[in-house]
C-alpha cells in the first residue's frame, strides 16, 4: 500500500483529485517504430511484476498513444495499470 486513500473509476473519463478530467480511452493513433521495438521487449520480458521502469514506461506510452497528460495512477490497486497494458496491446496488436 502506498499509503495514500484512492478511489478507481474505470470509465470513459477520469476526475483525478485535482480536478483534472482524462479520457483514457481515445486512442491517438498508431505506435511509432521506437515505440513498438520497446513494447515487444517489455512483452518478451514482462512478468505477472512490474519493475519501477516498466511502470513507468507504461504510463509514458499510454499517455502518448492516448493524447492525455503523463501519469502515473496511485499502486495501491493494479486494475487501471493492467487496462493500460491491456489497451497499449491492443494497439500494438493493430
Amino acid at each position: 500500500m502506498c499509503g495514500r486513500s484512492c478511489t478507481l473509476t474505470v470509465v470513459a473519463t477520469n476526475e483525478e483529485r485535482s480536478g483534472t478530467t482524462y479520457n483514457y480511452n481515445m486512442p491517438k493513433g498508431e505506435m511509432n517504430q521506437d515505440q513498438r521495438e520497446e513494447w515487444a521487449n517489455y512483452l518478451e520480458t514482462s512478468n505477472s511484476r512490474l519493475n519501477e521502469s516498466q511502470y513507468k514506461m507504461v504510463c509514458r506510452l499510454h499517455a502518448d498513444l492516448y493524447a492525455h497528460p503523463y501519469h502515473e495512477p496511485c499502486t495501491c490497486s493494479p486494475k487501471r495499470i493492467k487496462e493500460w497494458i491491456a489497451q497499449i496491446n491492443s494497439i500494438y496488436n493493430a
